[in-house]
Formats: C-alpha cells, sequence, structure tokens
C-alpha cells in the first residue's frame, strides 16, 4: 500500500493524509493502521492521529520491505513450522532433505529439486533476490569493494559462487573500472536464463555440491548462500571449493553475524525463516566452528557500518587454509 513510504521524511501524519498519499480510503486506512499500533508499528498520538517510531522506521527500509515481502509470497509454509518441529521432537534442523520445506509440500524431492519442479517458486526467490540487490546496502557494496586495492589484476578477481543472475558483479565492474581480470558468477542455469549479456561479467553455470572448476581466483564468494544450509551441507559445498583455492586465495562469506546478546528484528525474522530449508543464521563462533571443520580459519570480519537512516546486518568473513 506505501505507507511506509508515505512517511518519508515526517515524523507525524494523520489518517486522512496518508490516505491521500497512498490512494486508500481513510476508513480503511485507520483500521490497518489499528493492526499496526497493536503491534508497537507508529505510535498513536491523537485521533487518526500518527507518530514515528523505531519499529515504523526499521519497517521502512527498502531491504527489509523486499525481504518480507518474500517471506509472505513464498514461505507460506512457515504457519506449519510448530508442526513440523514437533514432529522432530522439538531438534534443531540439521537434515538440508527433510526440513519444513518437505514437510509442508509433503515432498521426499530435496530442496533443489523441489525448486526445479517448481520453477515458479525458484522465479520468485530470484526476483525477490535481484529487488534485493537494487537496494543493494552501501555498506555492502563498500565492503566488496574494499577486498580488492586500486588497480588490483589477477586472472580471474573474484567468483561469485552461487550469484544468481550477476547484479552484484555487474555492480562492482560498473564502479571499480580500475580492476583488471575477469568477474564470474555461477549459479544454476535455470537461475540466470534469458538474462542479458553484461560487460566484462561472465555467467557460468555450475552446480556447487560439484569441484569448483576455475581454479585459484583472489577471492570466492558466497553471498547469501551459506546460511540456506545446515552445516554437514555447508561442509560439502566448501571442500568443494577448497582444492581450487591458490596460495592468494581467500573465500569470502558475505552473511549475518548473529550478537551473541541483543539480535535484532531483522536476525530473528531471517533466521526463522532459514527453517524452511533446514538453515540458519550464525555467531561468530558458530561461523568459526564451521569453517575450522573443513580446514579454514577466519583472518578478518568486517562489521557493518551503515550511514545514517540504513539498516545494514551482512559482515565480510574472510577466510583462507588455515
Amino acid at each position: 500500500m506505501g505507507v511506509f513510504d508515505a512517511f518519508s521524511g515526517k515524523e507525524q501524519m494523520g489518517a486522512a493524509e496518508i490516505a491521500a498519499e497512498v490512494g486508500a480510503d481513510r476508513i480503511l486506512l485507520v483500521r490497518l493502521m489499528r493492526a499496526l499500533l497493536v503491534n508497537n508499528i507508529f505510535e498513536e498520538v491523537g485521533e487518526e492521529q500518527y507518530a514515528q517510531n523505531a519499529l515504523s522506521k526499521t519497517f521502512s527500509n527498502k531491504v527489509l520491505q523486499t525481504f518480507l515481502l518474500g517471506i509472505a509470497l513464498n514461505d507460506t509454509r512457515i504457519p506449519q513450522l510448530a508442526n513440523f518441529l514437533e514432529s522432530i521432537n522439538f531438534q534443531n534442523p540439521l537434515e538440508p532433505n527433510n526440513g519444513l520445506l518437505q514437510y509442508a509440500a509433503q515432498t521426499k524431492l530435496s530442496t533443489m529439486e523441489w525448486f526445479k519442479a517448481n520453477p515458479k517458486e525458484l522465479e520468485l526467490i530470484s526476483n525477490t533476490m535481484v529487488a534485493q540487490n537494487m537496494h543493494w546496502q552501501s555498506s555492502n557494496r563498500t565492503a566488496l569493494w574494499s577486498l580488492f586495492p586500486h588497480d588490483a589484476e589477477a586472472e580471474v578477481l573474484i567468483v561469485d559462487v552461487g550469484g544468481g543472475r550477476g547484479n552484484v558483479l555487474a555492480d562492482l565492474r560498473a564502479h571499480r573500472p580500475d580492476l583488471k581480470g575477469r568477474l564470474v558468477f555461477q549459479d544454476l542455469p535455470e537461475v540466470f536464463a534469458g538474462v542479458e549479456p553484461m560487460p566484462g561479467v561472465e555467467a557460468m553455470a555450475y552446480d556447487f555440491f560439484t569441484p569448483q572448476p576455475i581454479k585459484g581466483a583472489n577471492v570466492y564468494l558466497f553471498r547469501h548462500v551459506l546460511h540456506d544450509w545446515p552445516d554437514v551441507t555447508n561442509r560439502e559445498i566448501l571442500l568443494n571449493t577448497i582444492p581450487a583455492l591458490s596460495p592468494h586465495s581467500r573465500i569470502v562469506i558475505q552473511e549475518q553475524v548473529v550478537p551473541t546478546t541483543g539480535a535484532s528484528l531483522l536476525n530473528v525474522s531471517v533466521d526463522i525463516s532459514m527453517m524452511l530449508v533446514s538453515g540458519m543464521e550464525r555467531s561468530e563462533k558458530q561461523w568459526g566452528s564451521l569453517l575450522e571443520s573443513v580446514g579454514l580459519r577466519i583472518v578478518k570480519i568486517t562489521a557493518p557500518a551503515p550511514p545514517t537512516g540504513e539498516i545494514a546486518f551482512d559482515s565480510m568473513i574472510e577466510a583462507v587454509v588455515a
């Protein structure tokens, strides 16, 4: 409807003003605002008068809006979470092919097989990720750009594993024209089917459950990939990558690092949604344990540093062979 957008740059609005701004009936708008108010989103400062608060400003973030839209459209299975957890005796979901998705869809297909068999669902996820990239946080972009010094040069500078439709590398190429070397994004062919060629960026069909074919790249980027999977699967993915590393290669993981206390609404929302595929968001200790289990060590974690008014939740985890 656009209520959060209507408040952009404003601290207080009335129902009539909001309704006019979004093109909605005032009475309907008041009814919907009540639903937000009882969830502590906005403050009621008078009859049909509303003011911004911390939660309403959080939900004004485009990245969060897109993510929640993806959940609303795609994760209609989340309401079955309680029954699913009861069916596995309230254990942490660890089986990638026996998760909430399989329980709710009543299928024995693996997660990847199910998405291949349901192309509309796969397209929805791909489109959601593209929309998120369109509003890609400036702190994330800066962190990625900073991986490479000025005039960095290599035969292959970066391989974006599970890189969707290549938007992130296209952005990198556009904003860092000084970089010399190949930029390659990899994903299943059906994910980037129909994508127009992007100057200076290569697409490669690749399944990360097979050995990495590109050897000796400067960076192997896993961006919002490993949180989709439990540790046992991530070990398989990483072990398919490690043999391709040269002494100068790094594995870079762009994901949330959940604080040990005081997790945010976004931390929690994403983590719960990951139960759909038996994935999870991880703390620094959990990331370290996972990487150490395959012979890697963390050399640097760059925490998000968002500018004023922007929510940032992705850290940049750099790891090398121990």
